[in-house]
């Protein structure tokens, strides 16, 4: 729980120093320790989910992104910010992926570039410039697709 904690510390007190852009969030920053709390977990069933921390700054970072996107487009910015459940439930899927990417990446088992776009589009995408194949039989099926 503490290590937890602290990595939602970490990233939020990155976030509010300017170290993190919501938009475009720079995993590579993120230490080992704390990136470790970010992905993926296993339940008793057997299914991945996203570790809570990986929740809580999925939802942080998104509906901070909305709001950075807003200001973009030079809309007015209310305290209100408008998101459906999938929008937010696929925001956190898609952060927590990109932590998993980015200790793959640390691992050397693949290398990718962010894409132009946020990552917390429904559209975002990830070109993988290198892939070691011993990475096909580690990742989960969900990961890979």
């Amino acid at each position: 729980m503490q290590k937890q904690q602290k990595s939602i510390q970490w990233v939020v007190e990155a976030f509010l120093a300017g170290r993190i852009n919501p938009l475009h969030p720079d995993m590579s920053i993120i230490p080992d320790d704390i990136l470790s709390e970010i992905g993926w977990e296993e339940t008793p069933e057997g299914e991945a989910i996203p570790k809570q921390a990986a929740m809580d700054l999925g939802m942080f970072l998104f509906f901070h992104a909305k709001m950075a996107e807003m200001i973009k487009r030079h809309q007015e910015l209310s305290t209100e910010v408008a998101a459906d459940v999938n929008e937010v439930v696929s925001a956190v899927e898609c952060f927590a992926t990109l932590a998993s990417l980015e200790q793959l990446r640390r691992a050397e088992l693949l290398d990718y570039w962010p894409s132009s776009e946020g990552w917390a589009e429904a559209s975002w995408g990830r070109e993988i410039t290198k892939l070691n194949m011993a990475v096909r039989r580690c990742l989960r099926p969900e990961m890979s697709n």
